[in-house]
């Protein structure tokens, strides 16, 4: 007995020999399992094998069914770059040994692609050491993968995740993190999920599912609510339940990230839906989305299309309409995601894997922008020149945009017109005579074409009365501008002028012209034909050596866009000097002006309401005509715009006499 058993110890021992192998593909990259010069010493590995990748070579591809002892991915060797082993479309890898890991001390990627599988026998770790060796403080931060990226992986024991022991000489906590990605197809773990501490590691479940023998629900809520174990990289929903002895771990994808507009309600229109698409299957592939869209749930049409449109796709233009008076509408929409790939190549519709996600049903209303109503310039009024007017607007507006008011002139028969602001509901207005007209440096003689002369400066224009007529009688010149045009009316035409002293000149033998020229025939503004209204000119006195006014009152029946002022003179071929050339306006008893309220909202209709506006010459006269009395009119003491005998009365008994009683009228002389 004693014998067959030292027998049993010597073959166990010889079975248990095992032979590290270590991987050595230069190149090409990817390099296969199956070539035997790809491994140090050459040869590929045995079923007792121990495999190790430690430098930095080749991914190494497994593309068909290999039975080895342990392997060990990332197992010392240089820093700075990851040890990949990828098992694709039908490879399988089977490993033996008292454990496997992907990441022992050096980052490291295990990667199984659909159609692939991997099985160990034993534990396996992902992420176990740091770098450091004997010494933590040298480690350096490295991260290590398990990718289930389709097919199968099952460990024959324990999941472990993260550093092997919380003692001894490898103590560095987060320098190294475990990754296990669960994208697609199945990881089961026929032991537990053993950790020391996370530290930022986790198992990201996605489109894949993971069985966990016995029940792991008790330890499955902390770990989500510590985000070690997440869904779709923590945006989905994970759910674990205990059944038939195992604990099966699945994700929810998320809907479509940020969706707008969602349960708001925006402006009837055409605008974009947009949303941030969810992960795909692989990360770094593309997602392709279809739109559906409508006012019904139960018919809603497709606004994106795959194909041609949808790839990556992550918003949709809309138009949408607000026919219901009384009340908002309600559209809807989701977004389909295809995680898998281009619909048009991937089968969406078999029974089983790949799917779409369908998407949740976003709701949003829709409100009518429409133009605003009860729009209201105020009620008509009555001021006088220079007396500011408050203003005030009123409107009734749905809210759901921005309005803008204006405020403009519609017509104001020659006067001038001036808003505090013409932007706000409540402005003040202050209408006035026409403003100053500037008038430019263009000259004209009876001689000559119009020709610009230079800027004379502070003296003025100068005019040289010096191109004779034609029987050599009378000299003359004259300057014009063109202004805005106004209409018929009664205008004053002033500017000033200045004659040098010494310059002999007798004014009876000069005079100074001003008009309102119809410059649709500039031949001759002597020539009265061409003046609209008065007569064009009038002699001025002889001041001599100082600035002097003259003006001269024009009316006309026509409108006019042109003014001009001359100099001439008899015999003398003498200079003349003008300056602030003005037009003003005498406004008839009373003007009328018209103001236009206008209220835009968005890009409807605007709407408008006139206020009218009637301008006296002076308080008093507006008094006469519209309720109160004016303030301050000279000597009218009684306030009733006449000054006359009875505003003598008034001063007296006002000031004279502490106490007073009128029995009756005054009389008043002639009446």
């Amino acid at each position: 007995m004693q014998k067959i058993i030292v027998m049993l110890f010597v073959l166990t021992a010889v079975a248990g020999t095992v032979n590290a192998v270590v991987w050595n593909a230069a190149g090409p990259d990817p390099a296969n399992w199956g070539i035997a010069a790809n491994w140090d010493p050459v040869g590929v590995p045995g079923s007792t094998d121990k495999v190790q990748f430690t430098n930095d070579m080749a991914e190494c591809i497994v593309d068909s069914d290999v039975v080895t002892g342990q392997v060990v991915v990332g197992d010392n060797g240089g820093t700075g770059f990851t040890r990949e082993l990828t098992i694709v479309d039908g490879g399988s890898l089977v490993t033996g040994g008292s454990w496997t890991t992907s990441g022992y001390n050096r980052s490291a990627n295990i990667t199984v692609e659909e159609g692939g599988s991997f099985e160990t026998t034993t534990r396996f770790g992902v992420a176990w050491f740091d770098n450091g060796g004997s010494n933590p403080a040298n480690s350096t931060p490295q991260t290590s993968y398990l990718n289930v990226n389709g097919g199968d992986v099952l460990i024959g024991g324990h999941l472990q995740i993260g550093r092997d022991a919380p003692t001894g000489n490898n103590t560095a906590i987060g320098l190294h993190t475990a990754i296990v990605n669960v994208n697609s197809g199945r990881l089961e773990v026929t032991g537990t999920i053993q950790y020391v501490t996370w530290e930022g590691s986790r198992i990201d479940i996605r489109y894949g599912t993971m069985i966990v023998n016995g029940d792991y629900t008790g330890n499955f809520d902390t770990l989500v609510a510590s985000g070690y174990i997440t869904g779709f990289g923590g945006l989905g929903t994970v759910e674990a339940v205990f059944a038939n002895g195992v604990t099966t771990i699945t994700a929810t994808p998320p809907n479509p990230l940020d969706p707008s507009p969602v349960n708001e309600t925006v402006i009837a229109g055409t605008f974009d839906l947009s949303w941030t698409n969810i992960e795909p299957n692989l990360p770094g592939t593309s997602v392709w989305v279809d739109v559906w869209f409508g006012r019904d749930p139960e018919a809603l049409v497709l606004v994106v299309t795959i194909p041609p449109t949808g790839e990556n796709t992550t918003a949709a233009e809309v138009t949408t309409v607000d026919d219901n008076e009384s009340g908002d509408v309600t559209y809807y929409w989701k977004v389909n995601s295809y995680t898998f790939g281009n619909p048009g190549e991937v089968d969406y519709n078999s029974d089983g894997e790949p799917n779409y996600v369908e998407g949740t049903l976003f709701t949003f209303d829709v409100t009518g922008d429409r133009s605003p109503e009860n729009v209201n310039a105020g009620v008509d009024m009555i001021t006088w020149i220079g007396q500011p007017v408050d203003l005030t607007g009123t409107y009734d507006d749905d809210g759901t945009s921005a309005v803008d008011v204006t405020w403009s002139v519609a017509s104001a028969t020659g006067a001038d017109v001036e808003f505090s602001a013409t932007n706000i509901v409540d402005p003040t207005v202050t209408i006035g005579e026409l403003d100053d007209i500037s008038i430019d440096n263009t000259v004209w003689n009876w001689v000559s074409d119009l020709t610009a002369v230079g800027d004379p400066g502070t003296a003025g224009i100068e005019l040289s009365a010096d191109t004779p007529w034609p029987d050599d009688e009378y000299e003359a010149d004259g300057i014009y501008t063109s202004i805005a045009e106004i209409p018929a009316g009664t205008y004053t035409v002033k500017y000033d002028y200045f004659v040098p002293v010494g310059g002999g000149v007798a004014f009876q033998d000069w005079w100074l012209e001003a008009g309102l020229y119809d410059v649709t025939n500039p031949v001759d503004p002597w020539d009265g034909s061409e003046i609209i209204g008065g007569e064009p000119w009038a002699y001025a006195a002889d001041t001599a050596g100082t600035w002097q006014t003259f003006e001269f009152e024009f009316t006309t029946s026509v409108p006019t866009d042109t003014v001009w002022v001359g100099a001439g003179s008899y015999t003398q071929g003498y200079d003349v000097f003008v300056k602030n050339v003005e037009v003003l306006s005498l406004l008839p008893d009373p003007a009328i002006v018209t103001l236009t309220f206008t209220v835009q909202d968005g890009a409807n209709p605007a709407v408008s309401d006139d206020l009218i506006v009637t301008v006296y010459a002076d308080a008093c006269e507006a008094a006469r005509v519209g309720d109160g009395r004016a303030a301050n009119y000279p000597g009218d003491f009684n306030s009733d715009c006449i000054v006359d005998f009875t505003d003598l009365v008034e001063e007296i008994v006002v000031k004279w006499l502490d106490d007073y009683t009128l029995t009756e009228s005054i009389p008043v002389p002639g009446q």
